[in-house]
């Protein structure tokens, strides 16, 4: 994984490039940092796939009564199959494939299909 991410693979190695998107709502106030198992939990999903990450933008937003961050993945898809296929995450099996030590999703974050 760490290869993918700091490799010099250039775009043009892959079948094709795709993006993945998710919206991380602002966490509430504290005093020290914390790390979002959800996003950790997802790019592992995605990596185990066989995608290679290739980059990642983000872009804030905020507003009076609500604050975020969009996080977009740009993915290299080795195979036209991983390229064809949709990036899914089944929020019911993630307490199946947990690895010890990891937190399962919160069902109460809607994500969108």
């Amino acid at each position: 994984m760490i290869k993918s991410v700091f490799g010099n693979k250039k775009k043009n190695q892959y079948f094709g490039i795709k993006t993945f998107t998710y919206y991380l709502p602002a966490p509430p106030s504290r005093k020290s940092g914390y790390q979002e198992k959800e996003f950790d939990r997802l790019i592992q999903h995605i990596m185990a796939q066989g995608y290679e990450l290739i980059d990642i933008k983000t872009q804030s937003h905020s507003k009076s009564d609500q604050a975020g961050i969009w996080i977009i993945c740009i993915l290299g898809a080795p195979s036209k199959s991983l390229y064809e296929a949709k990036i899914q995450y089944d929020l019911s099996l993630a307490n199946a494939d947990s690895i010890e030590g990891e937190y399962p999703l919160d069902p109460s974050i809607i994500h969108e299909s």
